[in-house]
Parts: C-alpha cells; sequence; structure tokens
C-alpha cells in the first residue's frame, strides 16, 4: 500500500518549473496592464492641456475681434485702431490683450516684449495674461503662455501695398505654449460691414 500512495501523490501538484513560469505569466501581463493605465492617463492629461490651450488662443483671437466691433460701433476711430495703421506696417504695439480689456478705459493691446503668462484667479475662475509673474495667494501659473500677432492681408488681390481703409483685412494669430508644446489660433478680420 505504501507504494500505490507514493505513485499516487508522484504526478499530483505543480512543480517549481511551472510555478515560476506562472508566476512570469502573470507578472508580465499585471506589467502591460499597468503601462496602458499610465499611457492613458498621460494621454487624457495632454489632450486637457490641448483643449485649455486651444480656447486661450481662440480667446485672444475674439477679443481682438471684440476691439474691431467696438471700435466700429462707437465710429470715432477707425476700426484697426489700436491694431495698426491703415497701410498694416505698424502691428507691433499690439501684442497681447486680455478680459481686462472690458473695464477702465478698456479696449486697448498690450505691448509686450515677450509672451504673457497665463495666470488663473482661484476667486472669479477666470484666465488673465501677466507679463510677469502672477500675484501669490489668489492666483497661480497655469504653466501656459499667450503671444499675439497681427499683420496686413490682401483681401483684394490687389498683389499692392495694404490698405485697411480699402477693404483690405488684418491676419491675427495667436499663439499658446506650454511643456514645449505650440498650439495657434487664427482668423482673418476685416472691416465690419453694415
Amino acid at each position: 500500500m505504501p507504494q500505490y500512495k507514493k505513485k499516487m501523490f508522484q504526478k499530483a501538484g505543480f512543480t517549481l518549473i511551472e510555478l515560476l513560469i506562472t508566476i512570469f505569466l502573470v507578472s508580465v501581463g499585471l506589467v502591460g496592464v499597468l503601462a496602458f493605465f499610465n499611457a492613458s492617463l498621460q494621454s487624457n492629461s495632454e489632450a486637457k492641456n490641448e483643449l485649455i490651450a486651444a480656447g486661450l488662443a481662440q480667446e485672444e483671437v475674439d477679443l481682438v475681434r471684440n476691439i474691431v466691433d467696438h471700435n466700429y460701433l462707437n465710429g470715432s476711430d477707425p476700426w484697426y485702431y489700436e491694431l495698426s495703421k491703415s497701410d498694416a506696417s505698424d502691428t507691433s504695439w499690439c501684442t497681447g490683450v486680455d478680459r481686462e480689456i472690458f473695464f477702465g478705459d478698456g479696449f486697448k493691446c498690450h505691448s509686450k516684449a515677450k509672451a504673457a503668462v497665463v495666470c488663473f484667479y482661484k476667486n472669479d475662475g477666470y484666465y488673465y495674461q501677466k507679463n510677469s509673474n502672477c500675484p501669490s495667494g489668489t492666483s497661480y501659473e497655469t504653466g501656459f503662455s499667450r503671444s499675439l500677432s497681427i499683420s496686413g492681408y490682401d483681401a483684394n488681390n490687389s498683389g499692392g501695398a495694404i490698405n485697411l481703409d480699402d477693404k483690405d483685412c488684418l491676419k491675427v494669430t495667436a499663439t499658446v505654449t506650454w511643456n514645449s508644446r505650440t498650439t495657434q489660433a487664427q482668423d482673418i478680420i476685416c472691416e465690419p460691414r453694415q
């Protein structure tokens, strides 16, 4: 009888090699799943940043359009006032606009030598541009910076000099950078029509 029990237990159970192979395969599978989740989280974070950057760039272009509409509706200044001269030869003084144009004397461009830091103000939930660091306590830096470029656009296809008083337009490009990445929003803004 002892021989029968010995034979019965020899074939039952796992060997050490089988157990090691199983542990290895399960480990490789878990590492793959964890790598997938890590890549997914990074992708979600980048998608969020791209969405914020696209919104910030579009906001900059829309604020320029708002300046044009304000100038046109008030009628005292040319529609491109604060943005360019009539021949679009000098657009360098308008390198940034912000929502603060709606307050105070407002509707003015800011001249900055570099891209402005974008701050998020905790109290009101808005993004603002600052030339330097964000005020501590009430806001924090978002990691985004924003700049604006305005140039003449030959809407008449005349091939000659740009004349904003003769139906030529402005080409507005807002650039947002973050983490060595860039996104842009562009628009062609012409004199509003009645």
